[in-house]
């Protein structure tokens, strides 16, 4: 287990994106599954979260105890399928036809979910395992990529290594002097993923069916082999 103390009011990536703190507590499982307990602030009206369709198992159950943000603060949930290039509603009332359609539970896992909230304060949830980078698929158009602990620290260009990438934001809604409504903001290949971005989402146009990024090389390279 891993803790990670994410800083508050810290600015993401090289744009003057503002995001409050969170608390992460990682749980690998063979290194393709990665679960978190996370604690993240919503503001009032729509939020994308990475690993929230967990609330979904066992709402209102799904929430921890700590959490300021209920079951019946979130009027609305969707997902976005990628493989469909459609919204499919979550809350209220699940359109269970359109959730048959994902190619894979895995998708489901690894993107963020829009959640609705009538009210600001911290969300606290267990999520379900989420796929790591280097096994994240992604779809010819648009994809909601979740920002997971694993990116902190590497650029945009190297956890994208494996896509042709058109464009890419990160939904802001946080409120702050000079920002009061929610916006797109600009993502660049050299943008670097810092810690208080961890547990949300952003939007990512690909020019066709990739995965995000080569696993990591552990070790390095073999030792060289002995001379003549």
């Amino acid at each position: 287990m891993k803790k990670i103390i994410l800083l508050a009011l810290v600015t993401f990536l090289l744009t003057t994106t503002v995001f409050a703190g969170m608390i992460v507590v990682e749980e690998t499982y063979n290194g393709a599954l990665i679960s978190y307990d996370v604690s993240i602030p919503m503001e009032k009206g729509w939020n994308l979260v990475l690993g929230a369709g967990a609330l979904l198992e066992a709402a209102p159950l799904g929430f921890s105890a700590g959490s300021e943000v209920k079951f019946g603060n979130l009027k609305a949930m969707y997902v976005y399928n990628p493989s469909t290039r459609e919204y499919v509603r979550i809350l209220p009332g699940v359109d269970r036809e359109k959730i048959a359609t994902f190619v894979s539970t895995g998708d489901l896992l690894s993107i963020p979910y829009w959640l609705y909230s009538d009210k600001a304060g911290t969300l606290q949830f267990r999520s379900r395992g989420i796929p790591a980078v280097h096994y994240r698929q992604l779809y010819s158009g648009w994809n909601l990529v979740g920002i997971s602990p694993e990116m902190e620290g590497r650029t945009f260009q190297e956890l994208f290594s494996g896509c042709t990438v058109e464009k890419s934001f990160i939904y802001n809604n946080k409120v702050y002097t000079g920002h009061t409504e929610p916006s797109w903001e600009r993502v660049y290949e050299d943008s670097k993923f810092e810690d208080n971005a961890m547990g949300y989402g952003m939007a990512v146009k690909v020019t066709g069916q990739c995965t995000m990024a080569a696993a990591p090389a552990l070790g390095g390279t073999p030792p060289a082999l002995p001379g003549n």
